[in-house]
Formats: structure tokens, C-alpha cells, sequence
């Protein structure tokens, strides 16, 4: 058994009594801006103490629920009377108007709408969900990639979506020239973004097919290659200037023998239940060659002739033998034109990075469950305390497949639920129970 301690600081947080004075001011004071851009409270309390947290640190969001706790049942107490200051009046908090309003306002307290779908639900540390699930949902396209490759040859290759194994190793099948073959697949996830893969079976068995798959904030990069021939492909699936850019290269021997650089085309979104599951996105979408989607969306908000608000919104979608991946990506960043008297700024307030796996439950016809992983950093001190790293579960019902999956019928579940590990997400009458709220 191991016992959690809670942070020193958080227990400073909560202890919070006695507040003499708040002040509520922008980080970035020198920038000029008309609005508060990183929002921070500084506080003296309970006989001298001092505590200052900005809205990027981990536990701002609930210090800002703590202040305005204690404010509002000490705003009216008498710090000092005649007796302990008989050379002044009496004396209440030292709080400015600023500061008050904003307190008043509740802005330091909203969520964004990329996260209040999980606000307030249990989360776990590490994914229920097996490795193979998460390989599957990129089959597609490492299928395309590789047939693609070898399109450049005098080889027909076509792999199976089939494949099985566990724990980085896994085999499947292909047609090479017609010919059934067995291939062994090696996986390993580099990070939350980046994927590696070697194939071995599609040439002579010690000669693999080696993949890299990376997901970056507005590109897709795929190279693939065969080291041994010196035979390598590089494709890039570019957000640029509103649309999204397929680029393709070819090298033999380091000499460029295929090119290609042209848009992808626009599509209808026939997913919307799936792109919006878990909050509002409306996206420009487009196709990817292997029938993926890839949604994005800018938005700005002038603040003055110099400043602006840049909201960048984007999504990876591929639906694949009735599960689907998601990966989803939001920024919010600040930006200053340089001028005569201040420099150009560049300032991200706030960034998420999310994956979600959505998957049918082997022998339950109609369930699905899904998990939603919110990885790396983010900026704000909400994603750092509540989302950073942790995974998000939800049963649901749909006699539709897919297409059937809907928001306002996914059923939260966690540890509460006696959903501790792997197998109980396989345990059928206990998923049946919990997604019929029995």
C-alpha cells in the first residue's frame, strides 16, 4: 500500500484565514494590454504571511476559489479597531476597486471550453486500455504509407488491417505480388505525438521497413524507408494558408525520384458526433489519402491596432473497423506588433494537447468505451493541477455504431465504479450495469 502525501502548498492553500490585503494584477504588466493576459494574486494573511500565484501555476485555480472564499466571509470583519490602531479608523481588507471587480466578475474562475466537459470527474494516471488498441487505430496509415513506397518499385504490396501480438511486438499479413505472406510488426511509442514502426516479411526477413509517425501541432510527418537501399519517402500533411498541403518526396540513393505537392480536398464531416463528444468544435475539414480527417480553425480577436488574441483549434480523425483516434489540439496565444516605443511579443496563455481512443467492446454489440488522455504540459495552472497526464474514461450505448455515439449518453465511469484495472472494462456484466445505470 502506498500513502499519498498532499503538496505543502496545497495545504498552505486550504489554510488560508485572515486576509489582510489582495491585490490582482496582470504578469505581464509591461505589456500594455487592455486586458489581463496572465492573471495573478498576491495576498497577505493571517499575521504576515504571503502567498503570490499566477494563473500558469498548478494550483491557482483553486487558490483564486480560496481567496474569494475568504474574501467574501472576512470582507466585512474589522482588521484593526480603536484598540489595536487608536491612530486610525477602523480597518478593513486593503483591497483596490481593480481587484474587487475582478474577484466579482468570477473570470479568474471560469473554465475553458476545451476542459469543462471534465470538470470535476476522477481520473486515472496510467490508460486502462492495452497497447494493440492504440497500435490498430494507426494501421491506416501505415498501410497507405507503405503501400504508397513501394508504389515507386516494381513490388505490389498490400498489408492486412489484422494484426495481433503484444507489448511492441506484433505479426500480421500481406500480398506481395499476389503472394500471402506473414510480417512481424515492432511498435514503439516515442512520446505522446511520435510513433515508430519496423516491419520485417515485406522484402527479406533481416531487412525491415522502418516508419516514424509524428503528430505535430499543424503538420502530420510520416517517413518511411528502407535503410538497407537507402530508399526513403518523406510526406507532410501541412495547416497552411487555409487548407491542408499533402507533400510527397521520394529519395533514392539521396536523389529525389517522386514529388508531389498539392491540397487536400475539402469534405463534409459526417463524424460530427465524434469531433464534438466531449465539447464544440466547428472545424474546416479536409480528407487525408487514407480517409482520415483533419479539421482545423483560427480565430483572432483584435484587442487594439497592435494587439491581438490568436486562437488556434485543430484535429486529427480516423475512424477504422468500428473504433476511432482522435488527437486534438488547442492554443490560445497573445500577440503585440512591434512599434516605436515597445518590441513584438509573442505570449501562449494557454495550450492543450488531447488523444482519445474510442473502441467497441468485444462481445457487446452496442457498447463502446472510450478513453481520453490529455498529455504534456499545457500552460495553465488548471491543465497542470486536473488534466496533465491523466485519463479520462466513458461507457456508451449506441444501437447505431458510431455514428450512434452521442454526448449527452456517455457515462462517466472510474475507480468508484470497481473499474480498477484492464480486464474490468472486459468484465460484460459489469459494463452492461454501469452504461444502463442499473
Amino acid at each position: 500500500m502506498q500513502f499519498l502525501v498532499m503538496d505543502k502548498e496545497l495545504i498552505d492553500i486550504y489554510n488560508i484565514k485572515n486576509i489582510e490585503s489582495i491585490k490582482v494584477f496582470d504578469v505581464m504588466s509591461n505589456s500594455g494590454s487592455k486586458i489581463l493576459l496572465i492573471p495573478a494574486i498576491l495576498i497577505f494573511y493571517d499575521g504576515g504571511k504571503t502567498m503570490c500565484l499566477c494563473n500558469e501555476d498548478k494550483y491557482f485555480d483553486v487558490f483564486v476559489r480560496k481567496v474569494v472564499e475568504v474574501y467574501n466571509l472576512e470582507k466585512d470583519k474589522v482588521i484593526d479597531d480603536s484598540l489595536t490602531n487608536p491612530f486610525g479608523l477602523e480597518k478593513h481588507i486593503d483591497i483596490d476597486e481593480f481587484s474587487k471587480k475582478i474577484l466579482a466578475s468570477g473570470e479568474l474562475e471560469k473554465i475553458v471550453g476545451v476542459y469543462k466537459f471534465y470538470q470535476e470527474k476522477n481520473s486515472y494516471d496510467q490508460s486502462l486500455f492495452f497497447q494493440i488498441d492504440e497500435v490498430k487505430m494507426l494501421m491506416p496509415i501505415v498501410i497507405y504509407h507503405i503501400k504508397k513506397l513501394f508504389s515507386n518499385t516494381n513490388k505490389v504490396v498490400n498489408i492486412s488491417d489484422k494484426i495481433e501480438g503484444y507489448r511492441e511486438r506484433y505479426f500480421g499479413s500481406a500480398k506481395i505480388d499476389g503472394v500471402e505472406m506473414g510480417i512481424s510488426i515492432y511498435f514503439q511509442k516515442v512520446d505522446n505525438q511520435t510513433y515508430e514502426f519496423s516491419i520485417g516479411g515485406l522484402l527479406d526477413k533481416s531487412i525491415p521497413v522502418l516508419m516514424r509517425v509524428s503528430f505535430f501541432d499543424d503538420v502530420i510527418e510520416v517517413k518511411t524507408g528502407i535503410t538497407e537501399y537507402d530508399f526513403i519517402s518523406y510526406a507532410s500533411y501541412q495547416i497552411e494558408d487555409e487548407v491542408v498541403r499533402e507533400v510527397y518526396r521520394v529519395k533514392k540513393d539521396d536523389v529525389t525520384i517522386a514529388y508531389e505537392n498539392k491540397e487536400c480536398p475539402l469534405t463534409d464531416n459526417e463524424y460530427q458526433n465524434i469531433t464534438n463528444i466531449d465539447g464544440e468544435c466547428l472545424l474546416k475539414w479536409y480528407l487525408l489519402p487514407w480517409k482520415a480527417l483533419y479539421g482545423f480553425k483560427n480565430d483572432t480577436l483584435d484587442i487594439s491596432k497592435e494587439e491581438k488574441i490568436i486562437e488556434i483549434h485543430s484535429m486529427y480523425l480516423s475512424v477504422f473497423n468500428d473504433s476511432f483516434f482522435k488527437k486534438e489540439y488547442y492554443s490560445k496565444v497573445y500577440r503585440r506588433k512591434e512599434t516605436s516605443s515597445v518590441n513584438n511579443l509573442d505570449i501562449t496563455l494557454d495550450e492543450m494537447k488531447k488523444n482519445m481512443i474510442g473502441i467497441l467492446i468485444k462481445g457487446l454489440d452496442n457498447v463502446f468505451v472510450l478513453e481520453t488522455n490529455f498529455v504534456e504540459d499545457g500552460k495553465s495552472g488548471y491543465y497542470k493541477q486536473y488534466l496533465k497526464d491523466k485519463y479520462f474514461y466513458h461507457l456508451v450505448l449506441s444501437d447505431n455504431g458510431l455514428l450512434g455515439l452521442n454526448k449527452d449518453n456517455l457515462v462517466s465511469v472510474n475507480q468508484d465504479d470497481d473499474i480498477i484495472i484492464s480486464a474490468d472494462l472486459l468484465n460484460k456484466n459489469r459494463v452492461l450495469r454501469l452504461v444502463r445505470g442499473d
